[in-house]
């Protein structure tokens, strides 16, 4: 209750800190893409690096992509920062881990649908990006609006919305902010973003009670059967150069 959260995730920044070492990443700047590493990059500056971290600023009520928006929304020199910090931070699941306190610089961020927005200096706040963001595949989108050079693919397993309560890890920090589903619904899905689609054939044909599929093995055989065999039918009307021969023996 003081810290706030049971654990200080000390052990996961000295493991995986010195297990990034070992492989040469430490800072941001290790994870950089140049030209030499892609020809035809058309990522914008801030974006050119090979992995992306989530995280959520409870201090100002924003997902932050980092280290896409060090510059923007911190004014710190993305190249120069940590890249276990941002790790650490996106793993801090409210009451089982504690926050991650990061300084800040004064900062003026221009935003898309409204003025720039102008933030002080001082201390921000970073829990588990998954309270504002829970399926981050909006990363994956070209930021020119552009088709993209190959598709992304993503599965997103959840209930329905408003079918589950909020848990009290959530509501610990939630205040102002918008829940997983929320943020993810006015991301929108896959089918109104540019480049992705999402097939009809992959949802079941109907619902099922939850005691249904937990009471008979043989629905639960049948349901994870329609399942696969509907990927694997979307997958090869989809593509446009070929079917590899796994995917023509199991249709």
């Amino acid at each position: 209750m003081v810290r706030p959260g049971m654990y200080s995730g000390d052990y996961l920044t000295t493991w995986l800190g010195g297990k990034l070492a070992e492989c040469g990443v430490t800072t941001s700047a290790d994870l950089a893409i140049s030209a030499a590493d892609d020809a035809e990059l058309r990522l914008p500056p801030d974006r050119r690096y090979r992995a992306v971290v989530h995280v959520s600023g409870i201090s100002r009520g924003m997902l932050a992509r980092l280290p896409w928006d060090y510059g923007s929304l911190y004014r710190l020199p993305p190249d120069d920062q940590q890249v276990i910090n941002a790790v650490r931070a996106s793993i801090s699941i409210p009451s089982f881990f504690t926050p991650v306190p990061t300084p800040s610089r004064g900062a003026e961020t221009p935003m898309p649908d409204r003025p720039v927005l102008r933030w002080p200096g001082g201390t921000v706040t970073w829990v588990d990006g998954g309270m504002l963001m829970n399926f981050p595949i909006s990363a994956f989108d070209r930021a020119d609006g552009r088709l993209p050079r190959w598709p992304t693919i993503g599965i997103r397993l959840a209930a329905e919305p408003g079918t589950q309560p909020r848990r009290p890890s959530q509501q610990h920090y939630a205040g102002g902010l918008p829940l997983p589903d929320d943020h993810d619904e006015r991301v929108g899905p896959l089918s109104r973003r540019p480049g992705h689609r999402q097939p009809d054939d992959l949802r079941p044909p109907r619902r099922r009670r939850r005691d249904e599929i937990q009471s008979h093995r043989l629905t639960k055989r049948a349901f994870f059967q329609n399942g696969a065999e509907a990927a694997t039918s979307f997958l090869i009307n989809w593509a446009d150069t070929g079917v590899p021969r796994s995917a023509q023996r199991a249709r």
